[in-house]
């Protein structure tokens, strides 16, 4: 799915509709290895609490799940450049930095 959107927004990368779309496919596969390397999540968000010592197939679950939270922030900001978010997208370009921070965290463990 991720690959197929990636195309899509290739093709069209002013459609607004298609960024939101490749953000939040991003967005799933970030929470999906966090889930994965240990991380507990609600309402979408990573809670605070991080294995005390992740395993090696953790770590990587962990860098994964920072690569794409990162490719989300990166969608994010391209459409504030671009000025396409609204005001009350602007604050979710936050929330996924904070979700950085926490695989950050769950790396240096």
């Amino acid at each position: 799915m991720v690959d197929l959107l990636e195309r899509i927004v290739s093709i069209t990368p002013e459609n607004k509709n298609q960024l939101y779309e490749k953000h939040g496919a991003y967005y799933q596969m970030a929470i999906l290895h966090a889930k994965a390397g240990g991380g507990q999540v609600t309402n979408r968000l990573l809670n605070e609490k991080i294995p005390a010592r992740p395993n090696a197939k953790q770590r990587q679950e962990w860098r994964e799940a920072r690569n794409w939270f990162q490719k989300s922030l990166d969608v994010y900001q391209d459409m504030k450049r671009k000025g396409m978010l609204s005001h009350d997208d602007v604050g979710d370009s936050d929330k996924v930095a904070k979700e950085i921070t926490k695989c950050d965290a769950a790396l240096r463990k």
